[in-house]
């Protein structure tokens, strides 16, 4: 019986880890997600448009990182 409640009270402790484990993977593929999404807006937009915002089409990678993961540090 001793055994068996040692072994239960260690439980909670690796399911919180497990589940912090898989949320932060799930928050890094997100991240991904946007940026990907973002490069793609940024790419449909004109020449014209990209000079307005500052950004170069050989670019818009690097920008849109920079968004995404900036605006991750803000909040």
């Amino acid at each position: 019986m001793a055994f068996f409640s040692t072994n239960t009270a260690s439980q909670p402790s690796l399911g919180k880890g497990l589940l912090r484990s898989i949320s932060g993977a799930f928050a890094r593929g997100m991240k991904h997600v946007q940026v990907a999404q973002m490069t793609s807006t940024l790419n449909r937009m004109s020449d014209e448009t990209l000079e307005t915002i500052g950004v170069q089409r050989s670019e818009i990678v690097e920008y849109a990182e920079k968004l995404v993961f900036e605006t991750e540090s803000t909040n």
